[in-house]
């Protein structure tokens, strides 16, 4: 529960304003807090004008999120993440560029990077041995032609190793096809307005060019100007 305060600004600043949505998290978060500080917990359930005590009231179960709803939150994360991101990256242009950031372009994984994720996550989530994964990796449809040995070099090099520090909610996430460009089309403005530049433009397209080559699964490239 000590990540809801950032939850909740973060719901602030995206212009949540549902007073009902506040009261029931404000009822969930209090059931929370019971067990580590239950003075506090029974106050806050008074303020919400309970007349008895919440040490003898039951958490209900949460119903389970459709998937639309994940997808909302899986949205929500992964532009909370890129804005981590666009900030770091804009310290840097900072310092190369005269005056300040104006706009910038966001190059988004290219689609084979993001099939070859996917083959890798789901080979480790069926048990198997990432050791195994090369050979496996060589006879996939998409891994075949011209880019063959760019595939097959890019996994051992720089996939490989990048596998093992996405956690669970991330491989989740990626397996799941989370659309980066439609999500962070629709928060434009808000990005933008986060990271004090003018516009942005969202470039998903399927060839190597710029700094396309270095943008990952769930981390595009950002070239401020």
């Amino acid at each position: 529960h000590f990540e809801l305060v950032k939850d909740i600004n973060w719901y602030l600043r995206r212009g949540g304003n549902n007073r009902n949505l506040g009261i029931e998290i404000l009822e969930k978060w209090t059931h929370l807090i019971s067990i580590a500080t239950p003075h506090m917990a029974e106050d806050w359930w008074k303020q919400l004008g309970n007349d008895d005590l919440i040490a003898g009231r039951k958490l209900s179960t949460p119903d389970s999120l459709s998937r639309d709803e994940e997808i909302s939150i899986e949205s929500e994360v992964y532009l909370r993440s890129f804005l981590e991101q666009g900030r770091k990256v804009a310290k840097i242009a900072s310092k190369h560029l005269d005056g300040a950031l104006e706009s910038a372009i966001v190059h988004i994984s290219r689609p084979w990077r993001n099939k070859l994720a996917i083959a890798a996550i789901n080979h480790l989530n069926e048990g198997n041995n990432i050791k195994t994964f090369a050979q496996k990796l060589a006879n996939l449809d998409f891994a075949q032609g011209d880019k063959r040995g760019e595939i097959m070099a890019f996994w051992g090099k720089r996939m490989l190793p990048q596998i093992f520090k996405w956690s669970d909610a991330e491989k989740s996430m990626i397996t799941g096809g989370l659309d980066e460009a439609l999500v962070l089309e629709n928060a434009s403005q808000f990005i933008c307005s986060e990271l004090g530049i003018s516009s942005i433009v969202i470039e998903a397209g399927v060839g190597d060019f710029g700094r396309s080559s270095n943008a990952f699964p769930l981390a595009p490239a950002i070239v401020y100007s």
